[in-house]
Formats: C-alpha cells, sequence, structure tokens
C-alpha cells in the first residue's frame, strides 16, 4: 500500500488489499481469500439490485435510490433532452464510523501541526511580559 507521505499518490484500498489482509489474519490461502472477497461483494450488489438496503453494523448503510426522469441540456450541443429514471447508491455513514473518522481527524491535524506547534501544559506557560526582552537597550 503506498503511503501519502512516500508520493503524491493517494492511498486506495483495494479487492486485491483486502484478500492479503484476509491471507495475514485468517492464514488461508490467495485464492480462497479472492473468492471470499468476491463473494462478499458479490452478495453486496445482488441485494442492491433486487432493491434492498444493505447495512454493516459500525459502519453504514448502502440504500437505492430512484431518480425521475428530468429535463437536462446537452453540454456540447446545448440541445434539451430528457435524462432518463435511474438508480443510484446512496452510502450513508453509520455513527460509530462518524465518531472514529472525526477522533481521526483529530489525531491527523494534531500530528500534522507537530509537537513543535502544540501548547505546552498550562503549568508551564509563561506570560510574554514574564520574558526578558531582547530588544531593550538593557
Amino acid at each position: 500500500m503506498t503511503h501519502l507521505v512516500d508520493t503524491l499518490e493517494i492511498p486506495t484500498l483495494t479487492k486485491s488489499d483486502l484478500a492479503d489482509r484476509l491471507v495475514a489474519q485468517l492464514g488461508i490461502n490467495g485464492r480462497e481469500a479472492i473468492e471470499m472477497v468476491d463473494s462478499f461483494f458479490g452478495l453486496v450488489l445482488e441485494r442492491l439490485q433486487r432493491g434492498e438496503d444493505v447495512k454493516l453494523a459500525g459502519f453504514g448503510s448502502f440504500n437505492v435510490q430512484r431518480k425521475a426522469a428530468r429535463p437536462g441540456r446537452n453540454p456540447k450541443t446545448g440541445a434539451d433532452v430528457v435524462i432518463s429514471p435511474r438508480q443510484v447508491v446512496k452510502f450513508s455513514q453509520g455513527p460509530k464510523l462518524r465518531e472514529r473518522m472525526a477522533s481521526g481527524a483529530l489525531q491527523a491535524r494534531a500530528q500534522a501541526n507537530g509537537a513543535s506547534r502544540a501548547k505546552p501544559p498550562a503549568s508551564r506557560r509563561v506570560a510574554a511580559s514574564a520574558l526578558p526582552n531582547p530588544f531593550s537597550a538593557s
């Protein structure tokens, strides 16, 4: 997996990464791991195609929403067109994921600012007026 620090590339979790994790944690062979990952995503897709919601506890929900036909415009020609009705999948994060993402963002922000920019504990703070003035004539 590529890390953001090493390159400008944004890391992406792939099905192969999931299969590798199954191999490492469960000790199964690579072919079985790939079959498990494919089976999981196949089941999710099957349920969504039927119009059913998919809820993963501690993670979130995938919901199928139907969009009605609507008027649109061809950006190339400017001609009016009718955009056909369709189904789209929406993801809603669950409360646990939302909480973990928020705490992770705070930690990442703190790391990005670095330890040198963090405020010292209140017991070690010194008022600016108590510090010697390096520009004074004394």
